[in-house]
């Protein structure tokens, strides 16, 4: 069998199912058997019974139906960023939406755009750049599939809600292979539930095809890394919070007090000369105090989803590393922080010092999504990261 390892390209996938029915890849309803499949990170790995790239909606519902009619699973995977099994499935049906991953239309109300559920988020943020528009936030990666961020709650920073909220209505074919267009607008009872529920459906609902989502005329975000003294940066979250609309920050455990403080900030500022992925000169505010009373370390201004994530480049140079979220009532984070340091302090006697461990903290607005962790109430998002020791393309 061949592996499979997500994020590729349609072409590179179409070689890939070619060189697999090559080496013993059996063709069966439009599908491949005799695959290997893992996620970003080459942890989470299974063999699904057949691997299916449908390029259309009919033949998506074809493989749903077919699946039905031998009483077999189906999963949808996407770019594989999880770093949980949310996508194994041994002996499952696989889809894969990267040949149905199309930008439809904008809307005439200019403020939502249709696209297919397999297109990445890189590719969106290029095609709402060329029309003069944006999405209102987004987390650090942009490689993941809309159907797949959107399905899972991905999420940035700030007074917005996840990337799932953005969607107005959206398009999915359920288990029996019916296709249902649900939206914010729909007043049957039981449709209006799978749209409040499908928009963080963990998979489990069905294949999302198509979404509408609110977008917002393009804008500018100036991006500040501070330095900043970890006890010096607690006390004066909740004023900072107040004051800026998009705030992160982070320490690494065990390697001493400090802290980075992330603020964005609209602004119509010009853009720095090579924006935030290449910007050519330092910045004049470098070393300067800055939000908090820290020091700025970094500060560039660009399109808002340049200042929000990492390039494309950037992304495929990454070490791999592993990621765990735990979610915490927003009025409970101090408590939560209180705590973590203190286990933290206790185990670091056993903490091997050539691993680098990042904690960070986000916040997410709450949202009505029936899955989501912002359900009724807005969350801080607590993350640990465990930097792995080499490259992922090695």
């Amino acid at each position: 069998g061949l592996s499979i390892r997500p994020p590729p390209a349609p072409p590179a996938m179409r070689v890939a199912l070619a060189l697999a029915a090559a080496v013993g890849g059996v063709q069966l309803y439009g599908g491949f058997a005799g695959l290997r499949w893992s996620d970003w990170d080459g942890r989470q790995v299974c063999r699904p019974a057949q691997y299916f790239t449908p390029g259309s909606e009919e033949e998506v519902i074809r493989v749903v139906k077919q699946a039905a009619k031998e009483g077999s699973r189906v999963k949808v995977v996407g770019a594989g960023h999880s770093f949980s099994a949310i996508a194994l499935s041994e002996g499952a049906h696989f889809i894969s939406l990267d040949n149905y991953r199309k930008f439809i239309r904008v809307d005439e109300d200019g403020r939502h755009v249709r696209v297919q559920g397999g297109m990445r988020l890189f590719e969106l943020n290029e095609e709402l750049h060329k029309r003069g528009l944006a999405l209102r936030n987004m987390g650090a990666t942009a490689e993941q599939s809309l159907a797949g961020v959107t399905s899972t709650g991905t999420h940035g920073t700030g007074r917005d809600g996840s990337i799932s909220t953005f969607i107005q209505a959206m398009r999915i074919v359920t288990a029996d292979g019916a296709v249902h267009e649900v939206s914010r607008e729909t007043k049957d009872p039981e449709e209006r539930q799978l749209f409040d529920a499908g928009r963080v459906g963990l998979g489990a609902l069905g294949v999302l095809t198509e979404m509408t989502l609110d977008v917002v005329p393009l804008f500018k975000l100036r991006l500040q890394t501070i330095s900043i003294g970890l006890d010096h940066l607690l006390p004066q979250l909740p004023q900072l919070l107040k004051d800026h609309e998009r705030v992160q920050w982070y320490y690494f455990p065990f390697t001493g007090e400090n802290a980075t403080l992330v603020v964005r900030t609209q602004t119509t500022e010009p853009e720095t000369p090579g924006g935030c992925w290449n910007a050519t000169t330092p910045s004049p505010h470098i070393g300067k105090e800055g939000p908090g009373g820290g020091t700025i370390v970094g500060d560039c201004t660009d399109v808002a989803y340049k200042a929000m994530t990492g390039s494309p480049p950037h992304y495929k140079a990454r070490s791999l590393y592993t990621e765990m979220e735990m979610f915490v009532p927003a009025e409970h984070l101090a408590d939560a922080i209180k705590d973590f340091r203190a286990y933290q302090d206790e185990v670091e006697p056993q903490h091997n010092k050539s691993w680098s461990v990042f904690t960070g903290v986000r916040y997410v607005h709450q949202d009505d999504i029936w899955m989501s962790p912002q359900y009724r109430g807005p969350s801080a998002v607590l993350s640990t990261i465990v930097q792995a020791l080499r490259a992922r393309n090695r």
